[in-house]
């Protein structure tokens, strides 16, 4: 009997983490086609294949939701950087910066995300949430700050999850500047305005690079 409790318990254990993952999934295919504002938890719920109501039994708020598709996007962004520059160690700055640049590129909801997670989604959740996606979020920093370290040798031991601090606010500057919106994009168009147009991947690329090589330069 007690075997077989355990089996139920586990098998239920895995069924949630099945539907929180499908629920995280819809999000994500989601937040493709829209702004976080525009997300609907009803439609999440349906592409899921579940209730309105099981939603909210896994993420409390549409933030809490939000965060949590953000973290998953941080963790694939991570593994494929990892693997893109593998164990390689003694690459020159221009290098890793392009991997990270072209992963990032590839990641349209992940630059979203990070836009709105500090200055709006961070400030519309309880403390509890807060603490939890904060304490993630570093451990995700501290992993992706040992991929710059053992790939960039004149980064030193600690430096790896600053930088990525560092890269985080260029990124959501250049994204900024760069996601135009259909109006700035038409306004643009009409010329006369030609500063405007930033091409995000050159620009975050070259500020990178004119960073490492000055990390590099140290005496």
């Amino acid at each position: 009997m007690a075997r077989r409790l355990e089996k139920l318990r586990a098998r239920s254990a895995e069924d949630k983490e099945l539907r929180r993952g499908a629920i995280l999934e819809a999000a994500r295919r989601q937040l493709s086609r829209v702004a976080w504002g525009e997300l609907i938890v009803a439609d999440v719920a349906r592409a899921a294949g579940v209730a309105k109501a099981s939603v909210f039994r896994y993420f409390p708020t549409k933030e809490a939701l939000v965060l949590a598709v953000f973290e998953l996007e941080l963790a694939e962004l991570f593994a494929a950087l990892a693997e893109r520059v593998g164990a390689t160690s003694g690459l020159d700055a221009a290098g890793f910066v392009s991997a990270l640049v072209a992963e990032l590129g590839a990641r349209p909801v992940y630059l979203h995300l990070s836009t709105v997670v500090h200055g709006v989604l961070e400030r519309n959740i309880d403390v509890e949430e807060c603490v939890r996606f904060k304490r993630s979020l570093l451990a995700y920093l501290t992993a992706g700050g040992a991929i710059v370290e053992r790939s960039l040798r004149f980064v030193r031991p600690g430096e790896g999850l600053r930088l990525l601090l560092r890269v985080h606010a260029m990124l959501i500057g250049f994204w900024q500047l760069t996601d135009h919106s259909p109006v700035v994009a038409e306004a643009i168009a009409r010329g006369g305005l030609d500063a405007f147009r930033i091409d995000f991947a050159n620009e975050l690329e070259d500020v990178l690079v004119t960073l490492l090589r000055g990390m590099e330069a140290r005496t």
